[in-house]
């Protein structure tokens, strides 16, 4: 994502359907440009004891003009607690 978002135009990353494990990722801006995530797969966590001491799982940091349009929920969700998390956060 980091061509993306140094891109002086409209950039679409899509994630097509499957399953893809990410372990912790960081994703630094500025954004130059907006950007678009398509997320139609599965986004699976890792377990949280492959993480080490990093305190996330996919961080944005300084990211703007970014629109993330998924199909389905992150899976691991409801054993993490971002299930209710993500309710909380919608009412």
């Amino acid at each position: 994502m980091g061509g993306s978002l140094r891109s002086t135009t409209a950039s679409t990353i899509y994630v097509p359907k499957g399953s893809f494990l990410v372990k912790a990722a960081v994703f630094r801006g500025p954004c130059k440009s907006t950007i678009k995530i398509m997320i139609d797969g599965t986004i699976v966590a890792p377990d949280y004891r492959s993480m080490g001491n990093s305190g996330y799982w996919i961080l944005f940091i300084d990211v703007d003009k970014v629109a993330i349009l998924v199909a389905r929920l992150m899976q691991r969700e409801l054993r993490t607690g971002l299930a209710g998390d993500l309710e909380k956060a919608a009412q």
